[in-house]
């Protein structure tokens, strides 16, 4: 039954990650900040890794994060080589009409994610996620879990973006500079660091009771 679970949390570390990067070349607007739609799933996967980590021991979160990092690789190639095939002159409209949605930073002119796009996200999502598995490893028995969580899971994310964007080099997007996506990136961070920390504790003391 143990392992049971750990494979559904490994199993949904890795289909979080990978359906992240699937919808991460689409923006939206939430609660008037301009965001990737994948901040609304890719989150999750710090809080999955998290709590491998809790329940089963940093060498097991480490396994899980190159799991997913697996998973990311072999997303990418199946996208570039979809992507590549041959395709029918008449579905060139239908094409050009799904490029203007998405972003021109992660994309290129085979509607493939573009590489430094596929580079940033895989190391940002590696460093991060092992940054996240040493330093809540070493604030769990030193600090209570309303100090280590969330402030494992804050700096975590933050790094995961500072990453991502230092990489790829989005310095605009759209319309926005470079410090608005970082400020509205932010806010979103804080905000679900202090919701992950409560479900962290919940799925906590339900595994206890259990």
């Amino acid at each position: 039954m143990k392992d049971t679970k750990k494979m559904i949390l490994v199993g949904m570390l890795c289909a979080f990650y990978v359906l992240s990067l699937v919808v991460a070349a689409k923006m939206t607007v939430f609660f008037h900040l301009a965001i990737s739609c994948n901040i609304f799933i890719y989150p999750f996967t710090f809080l999955f890794v998290l709590l491998i980590t809790h329940f089963y021991g940093y060498k097991t979160g480490i396994v899980s994060v190159f799991l997913a990092l697996f998973s990311g690789i072999l997303f990418f190639l199946f996208s570039m080589l979809v992507c590549n095939l041959p395709i029918q002159v008449d579905s060139l409209f239908q094409a050009n009409a799904l490029q203007t949605v998405l972003a021109p930073e992660m994309t290129n002119h085979f509607y493939h994610p573009a590489i430094s796009f596929m580079i940033g996200s895989l190391l940002s999502f590696g460093i991060s996620q092992l940054l996240m598995i040493f330093l809540y490893s070493f604030l769990q028995k030193k600090v209570l879990v309303f100090v280590s969580v969330p402030l494992t899971l804050l700096v975590s994310l933050l790094v995961d973006l500072v990453f991502f964007l230092f990489i790829t080099k989005m310095g605009v997007v759209g319309d926005m500079t470079l410090g608005m996506v970082l400020m509205n990136q932010f806010i979103v961070r804080v905000f679900l660091s202090f919701i992950f920390t409560f479900l962290f504790v919940l799925l906590s003391m339900q595994k206890k009771s259990s």
